[in-house]
């Protein structure tokens, strides 16, 4: 993997965390009214508003570092119709600005749940869409690692992963320990969710590995960059099961600070996925 490529990784991987949340948030809403109260629920929603328009943010000006003349990151617009880059750079800048908003009116006080989830079920719906764009920007041809089912599946399963143990940290670190039988509850489910999610990436990397698809074989595929970097995709696997066993310790000693270290080594993993997923760039034909 080029140097260059590192702001796409982290732009990639900070942009679907907050994607993720989003997601969380909206999907675990009546969840935390009906089991914490409405109180606690817009408590958790204000957390997350202002974790994830700050993350959006920071990952529109890394994206800047990756074209050759960011002064001219404004014309990336206007092929809109044509290009999925510009349909992402589009709908990243209407979810920022969305979030921003959220954030500036709880700056100057409580926000009305009548006035947020309209606009968190909309921010819900071009995440969905812009994870989708993200994805098909790499479908090329030309590079048979990418041009792959799974590429658009693996985008979705860390957007949804990373946004789970997210949404951990922040129930634990917003929510009094005094309500922890609630808590105790949503972290399981978050658990479950998040096995699931490893076990869809672990069947992804598998079938990246050992096969090809359409007219590419395994060796126009994804198998070169296993030789090369075959101790990345081991530390990907290794920290996300170790992230998996910590979160059962956490649900069932109840010493719930253990989601911080979870969510360290899920990040981690995924960072190490994304830079996989770029080294195994390998154009083929013209």
């Amino acid at each position: 993997m080029e140097s260059k490529d590192w702001p796409l990784v982290i732009f990639t991987i900070i942009v679907q965390l907050a994607m993720g949340m989003i997601l969380m948030c909206v999907g675990f809403d009546g969840y935390l009214v009906s089991k914490a109260g409405m109180e606690t629920a817009q408590k958790v929603m204000q957390w997350v508003i202002f974790l994830t328009a700050p993350l959006l943010i920071i990952g529109l000006l890394v994206s800047l570092f990756h074209l050759g003349h960011p002064e001219k990151a404004m014309k990336a617009f206007y092929n809109v119709k044509t290009s999925w880059l510009s349909r992402e750079g589009l709908l990243m800048g209407i979810l920022t600005m969305a979030l921003c908003f959220l954030a500036i009116l709880h700056i100057f006080g409580p926000v009305s749940r009548d006035v947020i989830k309209p606009i968190l079920w909309t921010a819900t719906v071009l995440s969905l869409i812009l994870v989708f764009c993200m994805s098909k920007i790499y479908l090329l041809r030309t590079v048979p690692s990418w041009n792959r089912n799974t590429t658009p599946i693996a985008f979705y399963t860390t957007t949804i992963l990373l946004g789970a143990v997210a949404y951990a940290v922040v129930c634990v670190s917003g929510v009094p320990p005094a309500q922890g039988r609630w808590l105790a509850e949503i972290l399981s489910v978050l658990a479950i969710l998040a096995l699931f999610l490893v076990g869809i990436q672990s069947v992804i990397i598998s079938v990246g590995l050992f096969t090809g698809e359409g007219e590419s074989s395994p060796k126009e595929g994804i198998v070169p960059g296993w030789k090369k970097h075959s101790r990345t995709v081991i530390l990907r696997i290794v920290l996300a099961f170790a992230g998996l066993g910590l979160f059962g310790v956490a649900i069932f000693t109840s010493f719930l600070f253990i989601v911080y270290p979870v969510f360290i080594f899920i990040l981690v993993s995924e960072i190490a996925g994304r830079f996989f997923f770029y080294a195994t760039h390998e154009r083929v034909g013209i």
